[in-house]
């Protein structure tokens, strides 16, 4: 693990292998493919709320709300995006009005947080994680903000990995840009010029690489040890920009009281809405796949419901899956650490991602990226 500057890790070895697995094929959009058979989730694959597991919805409510009051519960939010369509990161963007004036998504994030804290009487450590292209902005305006109202000494911000960007392989290149018609013009003479530097990397282009990072960062930056010694044991999951991703007592409850370590929240879909979905495989599990990802035979329609980004997941469940104890994910070397999370990267997909971008001394142009995704993790537990 190397450092880049003095805010964020990038691992080369894993960058290298990724870009020599992508470079000789074994990696592309074709691949992104899940092999194998998949199929619709029955019904008892879901907990529908408000009667839960069978047991009556307050029972639940009242068992999280313990632990709400007992400071068992943390909250990170995903704040890795650039959200080119604000013309500004997510976290600052001016989303709402309340009381006279405009608020951005993290002051309506933290405002439900606080909510929390004063209504189950508990605190509710915050895990923030940023991206290096995110970070500096996110800390200055929590800054100018006196943290909207947060302590400080609970308040973790860590940043995610990025990778090095490349130039897109001529058969992915080819199925992205079929899809944009007569918009794909400069991008395909732009692709030209590039011609026999497929697979190479953009020295100074960046992105973060997916946020199954809301774990590997959490383990690489010690931030779950910080979250571990507040008395946390369990965290939700969601994107700074989903304000719908509030906290249910009774959902913490099920999640305490049942034997997993990892709830998903999904919604009933409707028109337009994509993205993961809960997908059945036959003799295994249920387990979470994005549409990009499933067999082309498989028809996603058939699922009604869909991810929404938003995870409950227990904190003695993730050292688990990196194999570390309580004093491992605090004390344990760099090198540890940086083994133990590229062996779990080793488990789950890391997808071919096509993308505009604006490379210096290039201009606007096709790159590929690598992305591995949270809801990957679903896997590991089959």
């Amino acid at each position: 693990m190397m450092k880049i500057g003095a805010s964020f890790a990038y691992d080369a070895v894993w960058d290298i292998q990724l870009q020599s697995e992508y470079k000789a094929g074994k990696r592309g959009l074709k691949a992104n493919r899940f092999v194998g058979s998949v199929a619709v989730p029955q019904d008892q694959a879901f907990v529908t709320l408000p009667d839960s597991l069978g047991k009556p919805h307050a029972a639940l409510s009242y068992h999280g709300a313990e632990l709400l009051r007992q400071g068992k519960l943390g909250l990170i939010h995903l704040n890795g995006g650039l959200a080119t369509r604000f013309g500004q990161i997510k976290a600052t963007h001016e989303v709402a009005e309340f009381s006279g004036r405009r608020r951005t998504f993290l002051e309506l994030k933290i405002g439900h947080l606080l909510w929390v804290c004063k209504t189950y009487g508990g605190p509710v450590p915050y895990g923030l994680m940023n991206s290096p292209m995110t970070d500096p902005v996110t800390r200055e305006f929590l800054a100018q903000n006196r943290m909207f109202g947060l302590q400080e000494d609970r308040v973790f911000s860590y940043v995610q990995n990025v990778l090095r960007r490349k130039v897109p392989r001529r058969e992915d290149a080819e199925t992205f840009l079929s899809s944009l018609g007569a918009d794909a013009s400069p991008l395909r003479r732009s692709l030209d010029a590039l011609r026999g530097r497929e697979g190479e990397c953009w020295e100074d282009s960046w992105a973060p690489a997916g946020h199954f990072d809301a774990l590997a960062a959490l383990v690489l930056s010690r931030t779950i040890g910080k979250f571990l010694k507040t008395g946390v044991e369990y965290v939700q999951i969601s994107n700074i920009d989903n304000l719908a991703a509030t906290v249910d007592p009774a959902i913490l409850g099920i999640l305490a009281q049942g034997a997993e370590d990892m709830l998903v929240e999904v919604a009933l879909k409707k028109p337009g809405d994509r993205g993961g979905i809960p997908v059945l495989l036959p003799g295994k599990g249920t387990v979470l796949l994005e549409e990009f990802a499933l067999p082309e035979s498989f028809d996603a329609t058939a699922v009604r419901q869909f991810n929404t980004a938003t995870y409950w997941i227990q904190l003695a469940g993730v050292l688990k899956i990196f194999g570390l104890t309580r004093e491992e994910a605090d004390g344990a070397s760099d090198a540890v650490l940086t083994e133990r999370v590229r062996a779990v990267r080793r488990r789950i997909p890391a997808y071919v991602i096509l993308k505009k971008a604006e490379i210096p001394g290039v201009g606007e142009t096709l790159v590929e990226q690598d992305e591995q995704l949270l809801g990957d993790v679903t896997r590991l537990y089959l």
